[in-house]
């Protein structure tokens, strides 16, 4: 039996629930409340056209969503979901304010918990003064209405006779409408030719603040030792902390100490690890490499991954990876290449990928491990790290939540992982094609905790849903595949996440009719139940089994 689920805004009786379990004998399954927000072929507001093709959805504290769609004469746009009214952000070929130019390209869309947009931008050359030199942009979009932040060939902050020369992703946005971003510096007047370096600023429209800079003297580092060219923002919180990876130049710098790990205010940045540096709780080994983009809280605890240089201390090829974070109050090691992993039978930890840190300082991660048993079908793993210990979320080759098949992978789309403020955790993955019904057709699925940590099957490839709010209209479509916003945050790190605090989840469906749409879902609380089938398909808005 095909598993529906309604995208309506109806509400099941208690009456119905309860002669459900009177029926069965059995708990019926935890509900999940899907509605639909934008569907293509209906009309794209702002325009005359038609939604056709949708981007990554992501979704503020009050449940509204943000989404990039294109309509059939390829045009871009951005788009905001508010009190189920949608509104036009931007549009290409509309003026771009701040300029006297139209955008052509907008891209690096992110939403922060407020509400507010940030994006970048494209300018079409020859109009207004739109030269190739000055042809892209920063913009922000809240309740004074769309402002220009940055601008390419715009002096840059901070940089005595430089001027913007190009604006990179991705944008990290904080609820205060503080606006992060790394960006190449060029000199002079020859802007087109002569880039001296890169630099990474932040503030709100007309309010920048050059954070940390190529040349500029680096906290933490030998008096001779600044930052070089590169740099990788972590995260930014709403006190305006934010938290970078940097290289550094100077004569004393070698390829075993190059790279760092900052954070802090401009102005006030501390070094927080190093390349070459002790590790805190690694047996006496040194960092060989840190991750890029370590992540933030707003309590101001980071995270995040690397590895040991072998040698050095206890440090083998066997344990030479960590996790580590300041959340205590000092940086200590929370996980280790060649650890037991708790709650399995002799595997141990082998290599760390995702990583992210939450409001509540809960630290989850992608892992692999190896032991006895442990294979390619097996190795993999989704853990979160709480007060009370580590918590196995998924696992490859153990059972689906919600279907009657395995996890075979938990990675299906790069990126998707994501966890919010009390700790729900949303991921998508792969089913072990052959097992319990499973084919390539149904192989695709979202899950969620719940505020228990519970495992939830959201929605999955192979569902039938209906996408119309109305009752008594059906519009039932099969679902073909699905994909999750991309950002890999925890929620207060300026980036913006497919699921709100309250459980809230946004995504975007395909059809097997080629129709697609943008969805939230809602993650049920501990202990609620749902509706057997029993025919009455004038319900919505509840998963049907």
């Amino acid at each position: 039996m095909k598993t529906r689920i309604s995208a309506g805004n109806g509400y099941l009786l208690i009456a119905i629930l309860l002669s459900v379990i009177w029926v069965t004998g059995k708990p019926a399954l935890a509900v999940v409340h899907i509605e639909s927000r934008a569907l293509s072929g209906q009309v794209a507001p702002g325009t005359d056209e038609l939604f056709d093709v949708f981007g990554y959805p992501m979704i503020d504290d009050t449940g509204h969503v943000a989404f990039r769609a294109i309509t059939p004469g390829f045009n871009r746009g951005l788009w905001y979901e508010e009190a189920g009214t949608l509104s036009l952000v931007a549009y290409e070929g509309m003026d771009a304010p701040g300029t006297d130019g139209q955008f052509t390209f907008l891209d690096t869309l992110t939403l922060n918990g407020a509400g507010q947009i940030g994006f970048g931008g494209s300018l079409i050359p020859g109009v207004g003064d739109v030269t190739a030199f000055n042809n892209s942009g920063v913009w922000t979009y809240g309740a004074g209405g769309l402002g220009l932040v940055a601008r390419k060939g715009n002096v840059a902050p901070g940089a005595s006779g430089a001027y913007f020369g190009s604006l990179n992703v991705p944008l990290f946005f904080n609820d205060v409408g503080q606006l992060a971003f790394a960006g190449d510096m060029t000199s002079g007047e020859v802007i087109e030719t002569h880039a001296i370096g890169r630099g990474i600023c932040y503030g709100t429209q007309g309010s920048l603040t050059l954070v940390a800079g190529s040349g500029l003297a680096a906290p933490g580092a030998s008096v001779d030792e600044y930052f070089g060219d590169a740099f990788d923002i972590g995260g930014l919180n709403d006190n305006g902390v934010i938290t970078f990876k940097a290289n550094l130049d100077g004569p004393n710098v070698t390829v075993e100490n190059e790279s760092g790990i900052w954070s802090g205010f401009a102005g006030s940045l501390n070094l927080v690890a190093r390349e070459g540096d002790t590790a805190p709780g690694a047996g006496g080994g040194c960092y060989d490499f840190l991750s890029a983009r370590p992540r933030i809280n707003n309590a101001g605890h980071i995270a995040f991954g690397g590895s040991l240089v072998a040698g050095t201390g206890d440090v083998t090829a066997d344990n030479n990876a960590g996790i580590w974070s300041d959340r205590s109050g000092s940086l200590q090691l929370i996980a280790r290449k060649g650890d037991l992993v708790p709650g399995l039978s002799g595997e141990e930890f082998d290599t760390f990928g995702r990583i992210l840190i939450n409001g509540s300082d809960e630290i989850c991660f992608l892992g692999l491990v190896t032991g006895p048993g442990v294979t390619y079908s097996n190795n993999e793993g989704i853990w979160c790290e709480r007060t009370d210990g580590l918590q196995l979320i998924a696992r490859e080759g153990s059972a689906a939540a919600g279907t009657a098949g395995v996890f075979s992978s938990l990675d299906s789309q790069a990126g998707s992982l994501a966890m919010n403020g009390v700790g729900q955790v949303v991921f998508l993955a792969m089913l072990q094609g052959g097992v319990g019904g499973i084919t390539v057709d149904n192989d695709q699925g979202l899950w969620a905790t719940d505020t228990n940590g519970q495992l939830i099957l959201v929605v999955r490839e192979g569902d039938v849903i209906d996408v119309n709010s109305n009752p008594l209209i059906d519009d039932y479509r099969t679902i073909k595949s699905i994909i999750l916003g991309l950002p890999q945050s925890g929620g207060e790190d300026g980036l913006a996440s497919p699921i709100s605090d309250a459980g809230q989840i946004a995504f975007w469906l395909t059809f097997t009719d080629d129709t697609s749409g943008i969805f939230v879902a809602m993650v049920p609380e501990p202990g609620s139940v749902g509706l057997m089938m029993l025919g009455c398909a004038g319900l919505t808005g509840r998963r049907w089994v």
